[in-house]
């Protein structure tokens, strides 16, 4: 029985050969289109390391501020006093991480620059500061060194944690961990080195710093 419903449907080709082909391909295109579209959508929401938490976590980029007695409203980005009397208070979150816009920090500081103190090499690099919570949630695999710690971030300790392709223009073949560069001349000791991390994962990707 299905052989011959095979032979019908070869013999249906060879007589329509155009028509047959724009079917095919047709076909093909929509199928390849639904299945990039998966695939695009599955980057975007699987747990993929370093960002392992992505169907727990809950981002807020910006709030939106009402004056009172007026129907005046606008939006700008999260403030110190926001994160430390707002969000770091809430009960329901396990964990709370603060990060600055890689994106928006040249517009609001410049461009960076980091070298070494006496060295030549000057390399333009994009920044990402964060609190010592970014390390808990976000899972980086670290091959030299460790994260800082709260007090470190409490106590204003300049650190840094570095991408191995980064730390490996800078210092070559030596260790990283523990030594001094200087970010726009400003010292900053390195705490440790992550592995570099996929352009899939955009939230945690540009965290030089």
């Amino acid at each position: 029985m299905y052989k011959i419903y095979i032979k019908q449907a070869w013999a249906l080709i060879r007589q329509e050969r155009f028509f047959s082909s724009v079917y095919i391909v047709g076909t093909g295109l929509a199928i390849s289109m639904v299945m990039a579209l998966a695939v695009a959508y599955h980057i975007r929401t699987a747990n993929i390391a370093p960002e392992v938490h992505r169907d727990r976590m809950c981002y807020l980029s910006n709030v939106t501020y009402k004056l009172n007695g007026t129907k005046s409203n606008y939006k700008a980005a999260c403030g110190p006093r926001l994160v430390k009397e707002v969000i770091g208070n809430l009960r329901v979150p396990e964990d709370v991480a603060v990060t600055t816009n890689s994106f928006m920090m040249p517009f609001s500081y410049g461009d960076a620059f980091m070298r070494l103190p006496g060295g030549d090499e000057s390399p333009k690099v994009r920044l990402k500061g964060c609190d010592d919570g970014f390390w808990r949630v976000y899972r980086f695999d670290f091959v030299e060194g460790r994260p800082f710690t709260e007090a470190e971030f409490l106590s204003g300790i300049p650190r840094a944690v570095l991408c191995r392709s980064l730390a490996g223009r800078l210092f070559g073949h030596e260790a990283a961990a523990g030594q001094t560069i200087l970010l726009n001349d400003l010292e900053y000791t390195v705490s440790g080195v992550v592995d570099d991390v996929s352009g899939i994962t955009a939230d945690a990707l540009r965290y030089d710093g």
